[in-house]
């Protein structure tokens, strides 16, 4: 009986894990697809600053502190 509490909790956090890769993938997304809109070529110097551009300013708006 006691291992249903333990059980439960392990489901709970798979989910919360699960969804958050799920988000970070849509991030990463839809920072690509900022990027490239600007007619900048993918892996190229201004692409990744590009990229490193958006995940600072919006880094203190994702739950997850080590997407880059």
């Amino acid at each position: 009986m006691r291992r249903w509490p333990i059980l439960a909790a392990a489901l709970l956090l798979t989910g919360c894990a699960a969804r958050m890769t799920e988000v970070r993938a849509q991030w990463e997304a839809a920072d690509d697809k900022m990027c490239l809109s600007s007619g900048i070529e993918r892996g190229s110097n201004a692409y990744i600053a590009c990229r490193m551009k958006l995940a600072k300013e919006y880094r203190p708006f994702r739950i997850d502190s080590n997407l880059q």
